[in-house]
């Protein structure tokens, strides 16, 4: 009973450095170039024995980039080299919710270079990262150059290709994927079933839309109105009235 109090109290020591390292970066926020030797002067503040978990939270708190390149610098030095890969997916975490995949792809090449092998997990980033910046063919590149790293696509990337060789209008490769995924009984997003439904609409295919519906109907994933609109679209091509009238009254 008593010895669980020095433990607290020790926890709660950590909790206020990390908390107290959180606000000074903060302050940081609106600098165009922050200063290196600020940021790890607030770092410090950590003490020398700084554990994944804690370097983790105070990453995952910052909303300046370029205090998370500087960040994930200093907490380079403190953390053992195999579990650099936890800092990394987290700056890239950072870099795909503010839609910057120029800076993510030179901070991935820069991370390559240092030695530090990328796990399934930065790959789906990366790749998500490029697909929402609007840069397909890079969603691609990466994706090509995971089995070099030894990473197998889980259900994450599987969905995200789908979308992206879907848009871009490799069919066997989205179908192969798609195919994978129903296999594995992986979930895909709804944004891939959309682009599949467009994917099949182009080709002319209105059988195929209609299949995909249905599958993502069994599937329990909830239709957005993108996809009921590719589909709607599509039912009009085809000129099929009675298909088109069903789908609108699921809306």
């Amino acid at each position: 009973m008593f010895g669980a109090k020095p433990k607290l109290l020790n926890s709660n020591r950590v909790w206020s450095k990390t908390h107290s390292a959180i606000s000074s970066l903060a302050k940081l926020h609106n600098s165009s170039d922050p200063n290196e030797r600020e940021v790890c002067e607030i770092l410090k503040g950590l003490g020398d024995n700084v554990k994944e978990v804690d370097a983790e939270h105070v990453l995952h708190n910052i909303t300046n980039p370029e205090i998370a390149i500087l960040a994930v610098k200093y907490f380079q030095k403190k953390i053992e080299p195999e579990r650099h890969v936890v800092l990394y997916n987290v700056l890239f975490k950072l870099f795909r919710e503010i839609n910057d995949f120029e800076k993510a792809e030179k901070v991935f090449e820069e991370m390559l270079q240092r030695g530090v092998k990328p796990d399934v997990v930065m790959f789906s980033t990366l790749i998500r990262c490029a697909s929402v910046c609007s840069l397909p063919h890079k969603s691609v590149e990466l994706f090509e150059r995971m089995p070099s790293f030894g990473c197998e696509p889980d259900h994450n990337v599987s969905s995200s290709m789908i979308y992206v060789y879907a848009r871009t209008g490799n069919v066997d490769m989205a179908l192969k994927l798609y195919d994978d995924a129903k296999n594995e009984k992986w979930p895909v997003r709804a944004v891939a079933f959309s682009a599949l439904i467009k994917m099949y609409g182009v080709l002319g295919n209105y059988d195929g839309c209609l299949s995909v519906y249905n599958d993502m109907k069994a599937l329990g994933v909830r239709p957005n109105v993108t996809l009921y609109n590719a589909l709607l679209y599509a039912m009009g091509r085809a000129k099929r009235a009675m298909d088109a009238k069903s789908v609108y009254q699921e809306l």
